[in-house]
């Protein structure tokens, strides 16, 4: 059941990512033409104990590379990976999917083990702790692996794999803002080694808040919280830690950090909210321009993505992202509390950067594709419509991850469906599947219809 269990992991989310306001009321024109309820077909489902060949294993790893809400399901062209959880006698493995039909092409034991969450250059790379840390290089399409030692590699938090090799980010050692971020080739040469102490305002990428805040903790100790990986072209890579984001050029170790909240990685550039406001940086982290006043929408998993701006936290506001102009209010939303700090979750978004929603708690609204104008609106506060949780964009539909699912014209509104899956708590978009996965499932869906 997707959205039962996922809805308090995303308010969450919400609020650990969004500064907070008073709530403002916003009538709404309303998209809500009745649909029966049917169910999200499954093309086939496969559990962790089929994954892995043994009855002791009850369920995946749905963090394969430590990130905080970073994706559960490894991704290639011709092949999938999961990692799966140890059982009473079964170590972790990490497993070889074939998307067509399910089938278990290869395992491999990575015993305490994180593993990049793409497959590039038709390579999957993990980590490995037996004792000391070890590499695993495997080649997707024939399944042969090669294991090396990992230079250097004292403790491991999250990895992500590049063209260049496996990005490897340690532990704190001893203390923030120590940590140390280490390239290893897929040979298992270390080709640079990082301590982010030695970065510049690096101190910006640790924080207190989730402790402090959020659990309420008097003794609290700065660390890199919620972390996730955006990916930019030639290769940069963006660590986002909220408050602060590191970019990263894998090909030569060159670090540069700054203040970074909700950071929204759009190819060639990316976008960052500030204290000063929304910032645009180059690929070379300079400062292109700054939009002061406003503040970025809380951006989807997926990069790139499509930045959104709002002022005062519940108006959105219509902006030139190329010249860094303000167009004027779009919309202004009422926000909802969350039940874990004082204050509200703040506004989201999510789809695609031509198919994009975005959502609080009285409204759901499409942007159109090319610039910041309203396509269409929809009025949450119906009784009969489901809260919202995320929104993904799946083969030309919107489909809200909520119970149930919504499947919506991107153009007009419409509801074309709504459907429920039987298995998983979230869902994730492979090209134009909607996979639904669970930490005892794993299900490709079909939406209705086709």
């Amino acid at each position: 059941m997707v959205f039962l269990i996922v809805a308090g992991l995303l308010v969450l989310a919400f609020i650990v990512n969004g500064m907070f306001s008073e709530s403002r009321p916003q009538e709404a024109s309303p998209v809500t033409p009745e649909r029966p309820v049917g169910t999200l077909t499954e093309d086939w489902l496969l559990t962790p104990a089929e994954a892995a060949g043994a009855d002791d294993v009850s369920e995946y790893n749905t963090s394969p590379d430590g990130a905080f809400t970073g994706p559960a399901l490894i991704t290639g062209e011709n092949v999938w990976a999961m990692l799966t959880k140890p059982g009473t006698s079964t170590p972790e493995q990490v497993v070889g999917i074939d998307p067509a039909n399910g089938e278990v092409l290869w395992r491999h034991d990575v015993p305490g083990g994180m593993c990049g969450d793409e497959i590039v250059a038709g390579q999957l790379a993990c980590l490995a702790r037996d004792g000391g840390w070890s590499g695993l290089v495997v080649d997707v399409a024939t399944g042969e692996a090669h294991r090396w030692e990992a230079v250097g590699v004292d403790s491991v938090m999250l990895v992500h794999l590049t063209a260049e090799g496996l990005l490897v980010v340690g532990d704190l050692a001893p203390v923030a803002p120590h940590t140390m971020v280490t390239m290893l080739a897929l040979d298992g040469e270390q080709r640079w080694q990082v301590d982010l102490a030695d970065v510049p305002g690096a101190k910006v990428l640790f924080t207190t808040f989730l402790q402090g805040d959020v659990d309420g903790q008097s003794d609290t100790e700065l660390m890199m919280e919620r972390p996730r990986w955006r990916d930019l072209e030639e290769g940069k890579v963006l660590l986002w830690s909220t408050p602060g984001a590191a970019l990263i050029d894998p090909a030569t170790g060159d670090i540069t950090a700054s203040q970074c909240r909700r950071a929204t990685a759009a190819g060639d550039h990316y976008f960052c909210a500030t204290d000063e406001g929304i910032v645009r940086r180059a690929l070379d982290g300079t400062v292109e321009w700054t939009l002061p006043d406003l503040d970025l929408v809380t951006p989807p998993e997926n990069t790139p993505a499509r930045p959104l701006a709002v002022a005062e936290q519940d108006r959105l506001v219509a902006v030139d992202w190329a010249a860094g102009t303000e167009h004027g209010a779009l919309h202004r939303f009422r926000l909802s509390g969350g039940g874990f700090v004082a204050g509200s979750i703040p506004v989201a978004s999510g789809g695609d950067t031509e198919h994009t929603a975005v959502w609080a708690d009285d409204a759901l609204l499409a942007l159109e594709a090319e610039h910041d104008a309203v396509a269409w609106t929809m009025n949450l506060d119906d009784d009969e419509l489901p809260f919202v949780s995320d929104v993904f964009a799946v083969d030309g539909t919107l489909v809200t991850d909520s119970y149930p699912a919504m499947g919506l014209d991107p153009a007009t509104g419409e509801v074309l469906w709504t459907a429920r899956a039987e298995h998983g708590f979230t869902f994730q978009v492979v090209e134009d599947r909607l996979v639904s996965i669970g930490m005892d499932a794993l299900a490709p869906v079909q939406l209705p219809g086709t």
